[in-house]
């Protein structure tokens, strides 16, 4: 699965569940977490969507430290899926 089609899907759950209801950015998979509203809840929200939608954990400490968008969300459950896949024999995707 590619990087984009991941951070499609993950705008899709923002949209549906009101994650990222604060903000007005035209570009929301790039809109900085800082300016959303987005809280704790919310980040934990996410955090168990990736894992049942893609079967990744994702540290909690990775949304303050790490990610400040949906972007690099996806471009890091993208990089985990491909690690997986490549680990357990299957052909890599493209990301």
């Amino acid at each position: 699965m590619s990087h984009q089609q991941i951070v499609q899907r993950l705008v899709e759950i923002c949209h549906e569940d009101g994650v990222l209801r604060h903000t007005n950015h035209p570009d929301i998979a790039n809109a900085d977490f800082s300016h959303c509203g987005i809280d704790s809840m919310s980040f934990e929200f996410l955090q168990a969507v990736i894992e049942e939608e893609w079967s990744v954990h994702v540290p909690a400490t990775h949304f303050t430290t790490q990610f400040h968008n949906l972007n690099s969300i996806a471009i890091y459950v993208a990089k985990q899926v491909t690690s997986d896949r490549r680990s357990h024999g299957d052909a890599p995707s493209a990301v």
